[in-house]
């Protein structure tokens, strides 16, 4: 099931080149996948902790997708990264 849930809070900041993702993962094996706006996984890893940061340097576009997996549970969320 996909859900744009109100518990997933991604910030940007494009001065550090980070991406700080907030949410608290309900089972051991939640996972992150950044995609661009066409589906291609960008970045992928493990959400452990109730804030995850992801070094963006190197992303191209200003637009994305995050998509978090959190046991049958798929939350999403659009970002759009300043110039």
């Amino acid at each position: 099931m996909l859900n744009r849930a109100k518990e997933l809070e991604v910030m940007v900041d494009s001065n550090s080149n980070r991406m700080v993702i907030r949410y608290a993962p309900r089972t051991e094996r939640t996972l992150y996948d950044l995609c661009d706006m066409n589906g291609r996984v960008l970045k992928t890893g493990v959400i452990k902790a109730a804030e995850t940061i992801l070094e963006i340097t190197g992303l191209k576009g200003k637009k994305f997708v995050m998509l978090v997996v959190d046991g049958d549970q798929v939350i999403s969320q659009r970002i759009s990264v300043a110039a």
